[in-house]
């Protein structure tokens, strides 16, 4: 007795085959040009796994269900990727499900591959009168089935077993598209459009959307893929824990610039500076938030995302100092719903904040006309001392964001009438009669040299700010056992007509300056402490009594993983965009990313893409290896970027 059963099983078995490798064959074409995939055998493998359970079923109805509902999610990923490389040039990953609503508002009839859908249509056409053939040719007897049979146990065993061959040969033989060494269902999941391409290519959809499914229903599965260097990295710092259980102050500053910290008009920056390690190569481009947003996760977000207000991380400096005993708060004086701050600080782990709203609220009215008259910093700093700088048993951070330094910068703004009868401009003539200050724009119109005058007049404002924090620390007795982090947000926003002063912002209309020039972008970051200091000096045969300067580019993405470093507490070192600068091991450990200008940066190199094409070169003798160890690091910057801008669409990474 035919048993019509198994052989209908088969039949099936051999259909959904065909189906799933005619959709590959379509996605290869469209996409690639070519017939099929790069590495086949792991796809291959993945058919049979998928056509197993079509013989697990005691009746056929069942597994012509099963065999249904697998092609039509299977042609629905080969479709989703068609139609995104129609659209976009990208291919399709599970994240992007999160944008489905912005995806939606800007869809239109343009983007919809017709000529995959015809194809598409033929597929399933064909495939139905497979399948209807197949019934009719096995009707005769297919209500007989032997339950004893033991044929479909055997089939399966052998499809098994061939699985599991094509699969263990092609982890052995294949690498990821990383050259990791990985295995491919740890790395498949990547970040720009070519990588991404490039790894469904070589492996398939079906193994590049399971690792995208994974990594994005459960981010944390990729914490334990690391590079070599971030693992050497953990054990290579030769301060780790020199500052353990200190207290940690971060002072971001409103537009600030190296060049306004001056002996005679800002003592107290000089004198902090000379307590620091100055990191002079240090650049800066997006907007305040960001920048904020950076120094408190020590990892970027696009602009809209931080504003949001939903991001969670429990890897910020918050969350990681909340966790060893530190209590953790937030100032800035401005109104908390500007940027969504309120919301925004609260999922990022803040214990306390203090905005306007609770602490100076007679300032909001003024703060929106955005003309000048901002509060200013050394008023706010007399309300808040005793909560900035806390006398408690256990260590404190706080994070404060300054605001008298804001543009617009001209005699015409209100604080100008503060500034003048606060005396900080007859100090500034004063000290320019003397020789001590020079207008950095003495050769652009006057316009220009008012500007520089009432950005440093302002500055100076900040400086007496400091000066107070800085008095609380010493007659507290907490000086020598507080890290000190100030760091500016982005460059002046004036324009200079002087190009070859490089002090241009966005707002410049120089056409021939150079957008790629990192000295545009200069800006403060000074880590203070002088027990730092001195180990610093000591260890790299420099004189502690000097400034101490760090000379390899830096961003604020240093600040994170540098404070938990110095503070010895135990951290993950590709979480971050940068590497402690204790830890670094090439000059191209950190890079300078702006998600305002979206391009990556070193003294040497300057990329707006991936490709070599889109590398500019900063100077002449630039080695292949350097250029190697370059794009490394770009590509890892590349991940932390697209994985966190997508989580945190769906809350960030907790």
């Amino acid at each position: 007795m035919k048993n019509y059963n198994l052989i209908r099983k088969i039949y099936l078995s051999i259909i959904l085959f065909l189906f799933m490798f005619a959709f590959d064959i379509l996605l290869n074409e469209m996409i690639y040009g070519q017939f099929y995939y790069a590495g086949p055998f792991l796809e291959l493998s993945l058919y049979i796994l998928l056509i197993l359970p079509i013989f697990f079923f005691k009746s056929n109805k069942y597994s012509l269900i099963y065999s249904i509902v697998i092609g039509v999610i299977f042609s629905l990923l080969v479709f989703l990727n068609l139609m995104m490389f129609e659209s976009t040039g990208d291919i399709f990953s599970f994240s992007y499900l999160a944008m489905i609503g912005t995806t939606v508002s800007v869809f239109n009839s343009s983007y919809i591959p017709w000529k995959s859908i015809i194809y598409s249509l033929i597929i399933y056409l064909v495939t139905s009168g497979l399948i209807v053939t197949m019934y009719f040719l096995t009707k005769k007897g297919s209500e007989k089935i032997d339950k004893k049979v033991k044929y479909p146990a055997i089939i399966s065993g052998i499809m098994a077993a061939i699985f599991l061959i094509f699969n263990s040969c092609t982890l052995f033989f294949v690498k990821d598209a990383n050259e990791s060494g990985l295995n491919p269902f740890q790395t498949i999941n990547f970040i720009t459009q070519t990588q991404k391409k490039e790894s469904l290519n070589k492996f398939g959809v079906l193994n590049f959307s399971f690792s995208d499914l994974v990594t994005t229903i459960n981010p944390t599965s990729n914490d334990k893929i690391k590079t070599e260097d971030a693992n050497d990295r953990l054990n290579t710092s030769d301060y780790q824990g020199i500052c353990q259980n200190y207290n940690v102050l971060t002072i971001m500053i409103e537009t600030g610039c190296s060049y306004l910290v001056n002996e005679t008009l800002t003592p107290n920056l000089y004198s902090l500076e000379k307590d620091s390690i100055n990191l002079v190569n240090n650049v800066s481009k997006n907007k305040t938030n960001v920048s904020e947003f950076i120094g408190i996760t020590g990892l970027g977000a696009s602009q809209t995302s931080v504003q949001s207000g939903r991001i969670k991380d429990r890897y910020s400096l918050p969350n990681m100092l909340n966790n060893n005993g530190y209590t953790t708060s937030f100032f800035h004086d401005n109104n908390n719903a500007f940027y969504n701050r309120g919301e925004e600080i609260k999922n990022l782990g803040f214990t306390n904040s203090y905005f306007a709203n609770d602490i100076n609220p007679d300032v909001i009215e003024g703060i929106y006309k955005w003309n000048g008259s901002y509060p200013l910093d050394s008023d706010f700093v007399d309300l808040t001392l005793d909560k900035l700088v806390p006398v408690q048993d256990e260590p404190f951070f706080t994070f404060y964001t300054t605001f008298s330094t804001h543009g617009p910068y001209s005699k015409k703004c209100p604080n100008y009438t503060k500034f003048k009868n606060l005396g900080y401009y007859s100090k500034l003539k004063e000290a320019e009669s003397e020789g001590k200050w020079v207008n950095i724009c003495s050769d652009d119109s006057v316009t220009i040299q008012n500007q520089i005058e009432y950005i440093q007049c302002a500055m100076m404002d900040f400086d007496v700010a400091l000066g107070k924090i800085i008095n609380r620390l010493k007659e507290t007795n907490l000086y020598d056992n507080t890290v000190i982090v100030l760091y500016g947000d982005h460059e002046s926003y004036y324009k200079s007509d002087n190009a070859d002063k490089m002090l241009m912002s966005y707002v410049c209309n120089i056409e021939d300056s150079d957008i790629y020039l990192p000295e545009r972008y200069s800006t403060i970051n000074m880590i203070c402490n002088p027990t730092l200091k001195k180990a610093y000096a000591e260890n790299n045969g420099l004189n502690e009594n000097e400034i101490v300067s760090y000379t390899d580019i830096t961003s604020p993405y240093v600040i994170v993983p540098t404070l938990l470093d110095i503070l010895g507490i135990d951290y993950v070192a590709d979480r971050y965009m940068g590497v402690s600068i204790f830890r670094t091991q090439t000059k191209y450990d950190n890079l300078f990313y702006s998600h305002e200008t979206q391009f990556y940066m070193t003294s040497d190199f300057v990329t707006v893409s991936q490709e070599e094409d889109g590398i500019k070169f900063k100077a002449d003798d630039i080695l292949d290896e350097d250029q190697q160890l370059f794009m490394k690091k770009v590509k890892e910057v590349v991940i932390l970027i697209y994985n966190y801008n997508i989580i945190n669409n769906n809350g960030g990474f907790e």
